[in-house]
């Protein structure tokens, strides 16, 4: 029984992986960018490239704050 889940588990993960990996080629082939700035409206093809640009909206707001000398 424990063999067969774990047979099962390494199944699920090497069909999750090539899941991603065609995701991943449709993204690059068909130019989609499916990830939009909630702030600019910029898109992007990759969610971590959100994530990287939506620092600069934090940190604008972050240093507007700051008394100026």
């Amino acid at each position: 029984m424990t063999i067969y889940i774990i047979e099962s588990l390494i199944t699920y993960h090497s069909l999750w992986k090539q899941f991603r990996w065609l995701v991943s080629l449709k993204t690059t082939h068909t130019g989609e960018k499916p990830y939009h700035c909630s702030h600019c409206g910029n898109s992007f093809r990759w969610l971590v490239s959100l994530k990287m640009h939506e620092r600069i909206h934090t940190q604008e707001k972050s240093l507007s704050n700051v008394p100026s000398v």
